[in-house]
């Protein structure tokens, strides 16, 4: 695989993970699993400030990281599906990472990926998280220790062919990013 940018270190993102959790918590931010009653305002998020996810639909076997604002309203989501790989790893895509226009710009989006393994719960806890985005947040992925891959190189990490789309193009947007542990 070729990279556009290499992730940093696990230190250096656990780091700055910590301060931005500490900074959300005192303003009165929680960060949770989704519940059945979260759909709708999830899909709605999504729908609205997430540049081609106009038909997104928050699917039964998808779960959620939701950063909840103080005011009890969702300030931002991670939408993942899991799956297993022939090798039995836990495979986890990133499926949609909006943070509310409101919200942005103080590390919600950052912390939401963070905490997805501990949100999943230590049965389900990822060896691979991935997704896709357009290139131009490349930084912000390598900031948040994923490897980005160069524009159009495809993804092999052989999940199944039916449940990821691993080894495909991108879909709307241009590169993945993925870690793996």
């Amino acid at each position: 695989m070729q990279l556009l940018r290499g992730g940093w270190p696990s230190d250096n993102v656990r780091a700055r993970n910590i301060e931005t959790a500490r900074a959300l918590d005192a303003e009165g931010f929680v960060f949770r699993g989704s519940t059945r009653d979260d759909a709708s305002a999830v899909t709605a998020l999504v729908r609205a400030h997430l540049p081609g996810a106009g038909a997104f639909e928050y699917a039964a076997s998808d779960g959620a990281v939701v950063a909840e604002a103080p005011d009890g309203t969702v300030a931002g989501v991670a939408v993942v599906r899991a799956s297993l790989s022939p090798e039995q790893r836990v495979l986890v895509q990133v499926r949609a990472l909006v943070t509310a226009p409101a919200h942005r710009g103080r590390g919600t989006a950052s912390l939401a990926l963070a905490v997805i393994p501990q949100v999943m719960g230590p049965d389900l806890s990822p060896q691979v998280v991935f997704g896709n985005a357009a290139s131009e947040h490349a930084t912000f992925f390598q900031r948040n220790g994923f490897d980005v891959l160069q524009p159009g190189e495809k993804l092999t990490i052989g999940v199944p062919r039916d449940t990821l789309l691993a080894g495909a193009t991108p879909g709307p947007y241009d590169t993945w990013f993925v870690r793996a542990r």
